[in-house]
C-alpha cells in the first residue's frame, strides 16, 4: 500500500509540475503574448505583435551557385514556392507607416520533396535584452 501512494504521490506531483503549479510566476508563451496585449490593448482579428502586416506570395529561382556552399535542397538550380509576410513592430494594427518603425519579414519555403523552411528578420539594430524574462519584464515596464 505504501509503495502505491508513493506512486500515486509521484504522479500527482509530476502532474502538478509541469502544470506551473510549483512555479505560477514563471514566464510562459501565453504570459509573454499576453503582454503583448497589455501594452497594446486587444485588436480582435490581429496578431497580438506585429499586427499591422502585408501577405506575399511568389517563388525563389536558384541559379545553382550555392551548392558550392550548401548541400540544401533550395540551393539546386530551380524554382521554390514561397509565402511570407512584411510587417511592422508592435500591436497596433492601424500604426502610421514611420521611416524609424521596426519592420519584419517572415518566409516560408516550400520544398519540392514537402520539407518547410521558415525565417523571420527583423530590422532592430540592438536588442537591449539577451532573455525572454528580460524582454517581458521591459514590455511589462513600458505598459
Amino acid at each position: 500500500m505504501a509503495l502505491i501512494g508513493v506512486v500515486l504521490a509521484a504522479v500527482v506531483a509530476t502532474f502538478a509540475y509541469f502544470g506551473g503549479w510549483f512555479t505560477p510566476h514563471d514566464l510562459t508563451p501565453a504570459r509573454f503574448t499576453d503582454a503583448f496585449e497589455h501594452v497594446d490593448g486587444a485588436h480582435s482579428g490581429f496578431r497580438r505583435n506585429h499586427a499591422k502586416g502585408l501577405g506575399v506570395s511568389g517563388f525563389f529561382e536558384s541559379n545553382g551557385n550555392g551548392v558550392r556552399l550548401s548541400k540544401a535542397l533550395v540551393f539546386q538550380p530551380g524554382r521554390v514556392s514561397v509565402i511570407g509576410r512584411f510587417s511592422l513592430s508592435g500591436g497596433q494594427p492601424y500604426v502610421a507607416d514611420m521611416p524609424d518603425t521596426v519592420r519584419g519579414l517572415a518566409l516560408q519555403f516550400s520544398l519540392p520533396d514537402g520539407e518547410l523552411w521558415r525565417t523571420a528578420m527583423i530590422n532592430l539594430p540592438v536588442v537591449p535584452v539577451s532573455t525572454p524574462e528580460a524582454f517581458y519584464d521591459n514590455d511589462q515596464k513600458c505598459g
